[in-house]
Parts: structure tokens; sequence; C-alpha cells
């Protein structure tokens, strides 16, 4: 059986790499309700399966430190779709929060200069709401270090006064 989620949630990541956009569900679905989205069923397959959830977390982290897909077409609309199913498995895998916590600062070092000012603070914003959410499932301390390191290093672009106001505001 779990073989075959694995086997199934590789699927899924591969696919899902390729997909524009994806929709994610918060509770695991009927079987008949699986087969309507990637997204769907990958999300439903991370929260009840815990290695699915740790190898699509591995998959994401690829997929965000490769700067080929931060010069991708797709990489506006696929990076809300990534953080959010981040915190799908983040609500409902424990042991992943520490990865979901790394990828959030990976997703806040990006820059891309093919992208408006504005999405690009939507995607930032968007990280920084997931930071506030992972210090409520226990890990402020983390989240906290994350950030006092970040903005310790002269000449860093990762997070400037306007986010530290949004976060901490």
């Amino acid at each position: 059986m779990i073989l075959q989620m694995v086997l199934d949630g590789s699927v899924l990541c591969e696919k899902m790499g390729k997909l524009v956009n994806f929709t994610v569900v918060d509770e695991v679905q009927s079987e008949k309700a699986l087969h309507t989205s990637v997204g769907r069923q990958l999300s439903s397959l991370c929260i009840r399966c815990a290695p699915v959830a740790q190898g699509a977390i591995l998959y994401v982290t690829e997929l965000a430190s490769d700067s080929e897909f931060v010069a991708s077409a797709a990489y506006s609309t696929l990076t809300p779709c990534l953080l959010s199913l981040a915190r799908i498995i983040a609500k409902h895998q424990p042991s992943t929060r520490q990865q979901v916590l790394d990828l959030v600062f990976i997703f806040l070092r990006h820059s891309s200069t093919e992208l408006s000012y504005q999405k690009t603070q939507a995607l930032k914003e968007q990280c920084l709401r997931l930071l506030l959410w992972l210090t409520t499932l226990n890990q402020a301390l983390s989240v906290f270090y994350g950030i006092a390191q970040r903005i310790s290093k002269v000449g860093n672009s990762e997070m400037d006064s306007a986010h530290l106001r949004y976060f901490f505001s």
C-alpha cells in the first residue's frame, strides 16, 4: 500500500512540474474526487502519507532551487501553488516543517526581472504569511532565527525593510 502511494506520488510530482498551476485541497478527497486534478490528488496523498509528503517537499525544493525555474514563464503562476502545497504538507505532516521553512527561504531569495514589482511583492508576501503560519506550528524559534540570519547579512536582498514591516505588523 505505501509503495503504491509513493509511486503514485512520484508520478504526480513529475506531472506537477510540467503544469502552469494547480489546485490543492486541505482534506483527504474521496477516490472519485481524486481523479479531477493533479494538485488535488497530490495534496490529498501528502495528507495521508508522510513519505509522499517528504518526497513532494524534496521535489519542490529541487524545483525551486533551479535557476531555470525562476526564469521560466510558469514561475509566477506555479509558485503560489507550490507554497500552498507546502503549507498543507506542513499542517498535516509535522516532520516536514523544517524543510518547508527552508523552502520558504529559498523562495524569498528569488528575484526575477521578468516579473512586475507587484507580482514579485505578492509572491514574497505569500512567503512571509507562510512564515507567520509556521510560527503557530511550533516553528517560531526557527523562523525568527532564520530571519535574524538573513537580516544580519550586509547587502542582503532576501528581506528588505518593507518585508520586515509586513512580517512584524
